[in-house]
């Protein structure tokens, strides 16, 4: 072979070499990406909390948050008055803090890390550059690497001659922040029903106060003093009368083991045919034989599970808004009704349009003012709280939506039936 031929043939050996080695390159670039935008809305757990420096994040922002707000580290709350869900000997109870917040006891294992990571999925979608924001939070943490010139070269030629590898990675990123940029535009429309969130404290804890372990490993980073700072929904009110309803059709996770799925059913079975359960209920009759030296009767989780049918559901809402004994004021109780109503179906509304998000155990609080005597007797308020297995699933959450139709539909029902008895 002559020197020329050889220069040929070398330098056309090395252009495919090269060819081939920038097309490696481009293909592997589109492919890491592409894996990376996809991780960010992989169905599953909304919060990636296996992943230790999401964890940090997570704990970090919510740090600041609080600091925005009074000392990460304090003292001088009290016991929550009044608490109708949640209440066992095991679990720390919530508290309350001047001026109107209410410190709630985070889950020391994967619930924990998961609910302050989805109040702070929250606050970023709600945002005003929420989708940004959102991404960035969301995103799975990496050491990042800007594009070389080679990569710039190598992506030129890829989409120069059409690679169908990289055009396939391309389209698969744009898929993937598009379902970011739904998410975050959910989220935005959700925060007004979430109670306001001031990041995470640590507050000194009575180990004789409850029975839960000071021995249990401390996974996640959250320990035992841990507390969500959020506003107290209720501070506003006099006499709040609230009701606590647990919802869905389950409240356990698809990979939870068979027992606890088994425990969970026996609970309430009906809950998979109503959507939702009652955990407990508090209402102001001074009068009723009941009432504590406060005028509240409170009613346990064990009476929300004795409630068979749909009949026993409505009366069971009837006496939480007092109808029988309100009598001149039932105009007024039934304007309370009609305001709540409005709220749900907006949530109705919210649940209608989500795809996305599935919220296993988590409650929906209702509230109104138990007052009659005071100036604005017809306030209400509706919060969803309890957040530590908020899931990404295709086709939403149906349970939840279940449960908030047979709620409306048992209000609309109980509206127009004591509409008639008006004097």
């Amino acid at each position: 072979m002559s020197g020329k031929k050889l220069t040929i043939w070398a330098a056309g050996a090395s252009s495919v070499i090269v060819f081939g080695l920038l097309r490696w390159r481009a293909r592997n670039r589109a492919r890491s990406s592409a894996e990376h935008a996809e991780k960010m809305v992989e169905e599953g757990p909304m919060i990636c909390y296996e992943n230790e420096a999401f964890r940090q994040d997570i704990l970090q922002r919510a740090r600041s948050r609080a600091n925005k707000w009074l000392s990460y580290q304090v003292s001088g709350a009290d016991q929550l008055v009044g608490q109708v869900g949640g209440v066992s000997k095991h679990k720390r109870p919530l508290l309350t803090l001047d001026p109107d917040y209410v410190l709630k006891p985070l889950a020391i294992d994967h619930r924990g890390i998961r609910e302050l990571g989805f109040y702070e999925a929250l606050n970023a979608a709600a945002h005003t550059s929420g989708t940004k924001v959102y991404a960035d939070f969301i995103a799975p943490k990496r050491v990042a690497v800007a594009p070389s010139m080679l990569d710039v070269v190598a992506f030129s030629i890829a989409f120069l001659l059409q690679d169908s590898y990289v055009l396939d990675c391309e389209r698969r990123i744009t898929q993937a922040w598009d379902q970011v940029e739904a998410e975050a535009k959910l989220l935005r429309r959700l925060y007004r029903f979430i109670p306001s969130y001031f990041g995470m404290v640590r507050h000194e804890t009575s180990e004789a106060s409850f029975e839960e372990s000071f021995d249990l490993p401390c996974l996640y980073g959250i320990q035992l003093d841990c507390y969500l700072l959020l506003q107290d929904v209720t501070v506003n009110f006099k006499k709040p009368c609230v009701i606590d309803l647990k919802m869905g059709f389950h409240t356990f996770e698809p990979d939870a083991p068979d027992q606890k799925k088994k425990r969970e059913r026996q609970k309430y079975p009906q809950q998979e045919k109503f959507g939702f359960r009652i955990v407990g209920n508090r209402i102001y009759c001074p009068s009723h034989r009941d009432a504590d030296e406060n005028g509240f009767v409170f009613y346990s989780k064990h009476v929300g599970r004795s409630l068979e049918s749909y009949e026993a559901l409505k009366d069971a809402f009837v006496t939480f808004f007092g109808l029988e004994s309100v009598d001149r004021l039932l105009p007024d109780r039934l304007k309370t009704i009609s305001n709540i109503l409005l709220k749900l179906r907006s949530l109705q509304h919210w649940f209608r349009d989500n795809k996305k998000f599935y919220f296993t155990a988590s409650s929906l609080l209702i509230a109104y003012e138990g007052d009659t005597e005071g100036s604005n007797p017809d306030m209400v308020t509706t919060r969803m709280i309890d957040f530590g297995r908020v899931r990404r699933r295709k086709g939403g959450d149906q349970g939840y939506l279940k449960g908030l139709s047979t709620i409306v539909s048992l209000l609309e029902e109980i509206s127009t039936e004591w509409s008639g008895k008006i004097r």
